[in-house]
């Protein structure tokens, strides 16, 4: 069997993650018949893989940042996309197609929620009670994720989402200061990257 081609990961505009083949590969013509079904497999268990990581160590408040996270299929003739909540499993990714393999395979995870921006730590914003409601009864909501640090925002200028200082204040984070960026950078993605390929070509030996 021909050595296995590696998966690629890297960032488009708004903090999407796209998965997939390698143009090498298609070009060398390494994409044979059985390569592709554990190609296919691959993909997608590195999306859900992926897709799990984004929702453990994303900020948790209402929930809906967390649920919100999609893969859609960036290849001619794949499966269209479907949507899921936290925790993420085969069904929330779509097939790719096994023709056509001059193609390059890859899938686009991305957040739908109006707030994604926000809670990547991509975009400023000011978090009030006038941009952020608080409930009828005017107490701080409470999130549903674990409350990481509390502190206080600069009251004059904008802010990013996990921008906040020590001492007494009302602001609250449920996930580190450029978490996003942290978990692309550093090795948990390239081991999610590395499981799902693994898991797409186990027992295809």
């Amino acid at each position: 069997m021909a050595a296995k081609p590696k998966l690629t990961g890297f960032t488009t505009k708004g903090g999407r993650r796209v998965l997939g083949t390698r143009k090498r590969d298609v070009r060398l013509g390494l994409l044979t018949d059985e390569l592709m079904v554990g190609i296919n497999d691959g993909v997608r268990n590195a999306a859900v893989q992926v897709m799990n990581d984004l929702g453990k160590k994303g900020p948790v408040w209402s929930g809906e940042f967390r649920d919100s996270w999609i893969a859609v299929s960036k290849q001619q003739g794949g499966s269209s996309a479907s949507s899921g909540s936290y925790p993420y499993n085969l069904s929330n990714v779509p097939q790719l197609s096994l023709k056509q393999k001059e193609q390059v395979r890859k899938i686009e995870i991305t957040n739908t929620s109006k707030w994604a921006l926000y809670a990547l730590d991509l975009k400023k914003g000011k978090f009030t009670p006038k941009n952020f409601p608080r409930p009828k009864d005017g107490r701080p909501p409470h999130p549903k994720g674990d409350v990481v640090a509390t502190g206080k925002r600069n009251p004059d200028s904008p802010t990013f989402r996990g921008e906040i200082s020590g001492g007494d204040g009302g602001a609250r984070i449920t996930a580190p200061l450029d978490w996003y960026s942290t978990y692309l950078k550093g090795g948990k993605f390239k081991k999610a990257l590395r499981k799902g390929l693994e898991m797409g070509f186990k027992g295809k030996k």
